[in-house]
């Protein structure tokens, strides 16, 4: 497969999510007097991004949002599959009828706001203090998001990619799979969509470009997230193991977060940055030298048939659509000098 290996090295469980937006495609607000006059005597650029507002206001958790940046469907291509099985799939997230028309409607990916982005734009010649003679030049862009900041992973879909016929790194290969969509319309749903909130916590975060004083591409300061809050995990099997349609539903809450001091960079060689042998394969490293969390739990958790009781079809416990396991929690939960690892293969 050469797509994307994931290597976890530490000591316990972490869940991470990393959202890049596409901010060019945004509408951007002007900034009013009483802005400009707080950054007088400042250099640097502030631009406030705000997404496009919603012909009818969005609410989730009971929290209206009333703009939004909505993304149709985001295609990854595998064209050579795995061991055992390499024909070419692709992971479809979002509407995945906006991949192919053969393909069911589905919710499409979001990022929901009711105030700005506030995105701080410096450079500096790496000087501590002001004045001539710095030799470390560093690009840094603050990033801040607002309190109802809200991310909709829409759903998920594995489908047959209909990029098959151009081998990986061959000249003009990105002109000839440059096509809108490019899966077959087999799309299979294993992940229903869910939204992410921050419980009402604004967060922000730096990128510095150059040479890098942080000693990470992109470092978080101080941010303590008291909850992340899901509105629901919801894992599909289409043929639940011959039986009938089935799913592992759950409701997820990560509570006292702390990603302080915690960075994400671009390594030259991912063996090394790991504290092993060289690899010659680059990648993406987020690190933290003292994580914790105070709890993760996944509440209700049920597994079963899709369908109503009784249901059509299965051959076992037909009359359960679905069994509760219960909640499961962790308490307590700290990790010294995590690291994730993204490569390519």
């Amino acid at each position: 497969m050469k797509c994307l290996s994931v290597r976890v090295i530490a000591p316990s469980l972490l869940l991470v999510s990393t959202v890049m937006s596409p901010v060019l495609a945004w509408s951007m607000d002007e900034m009013t007097d009483n802005q400009l006059s707080a950054a007088t005597g400042q250099d640097g650029i502030t631009i406030l991004i705000s997404p496009p507002k919603l012909a009818v206001a969005d609410v989730s958790g009971g929290v209206t949002r009333t703009n939004a940046l909505v993304v149709g469907a985001v295609v990854l291509h595998d064209k050579d599959g795995f061991t055992g099985n390499t024909s070419a799939g692709a992971l479809v997230f979002g509407d995945a009828d906006q991949a192919n028309t053969a393909n069911a409607t589905g919710v499409q990916v979001g990022m929901y706001v009711s105030t700005p982005i506030s995105v701080l734009i410096d450079a500096s010649n790496g000087k501590l203090t002001s004045g001539l003679g710095g030799t470390a030049p560093v690009l840094n862009i603050g990033v801040a998001l607002p309190a109802d900041f809200l991310i909709r992973t829409g759903d998920i879909s594995v489908d047959v990619s209909s990029r098959t016929g151009i081998a990986v790194g061959a000249a003009g290969a990105t002109i000839a799979n440059a096509a809108i969509g490019g899966t077959t319309g087999k799309a299979v749903k294993i992940m229903n969509s869910m939204d992410i909130a921050f419980g009402g916590t604004a967060l922000s975060f730096n990128l510095q470009l150059g040479s890098v004083p942080q000693l990470g591409m992109l470092s978080f300061g101080t941010l303590n997230i008291p909850t992340i809050t899901f509105s629901g995990l919801s894992l599909a099997s289409p043929n639940g193991g011959a039986i009938a349609a089935s799913q592992l539903t759950m409701t997820p809450l990560i509570t006292a977060l702390d990603l302080t001091g915690a960075k994400i960079d671009a390594v030259a060689d991912m063996g090394l940055a790991l504290g092993g042998a060289a690899s010659g394969a680059g990648g993406v490293i987020f690190s933290d030298s003292s994580l914790t969390i105070g709890s993760v739990q996944l509440n209700n958790v049920m597994a079963g048939n899709t369908c109503a009781a009784p249901c059509a079809g299965a051959t076992i416990a037909p009359g359960m659509a679905n069994s509760t396991l219960g909640s499961f929690g962790v308490v307590g939960l700290t990790a010294t000098n995590l690291r994730v690892s993204v490569s390519g293969m």
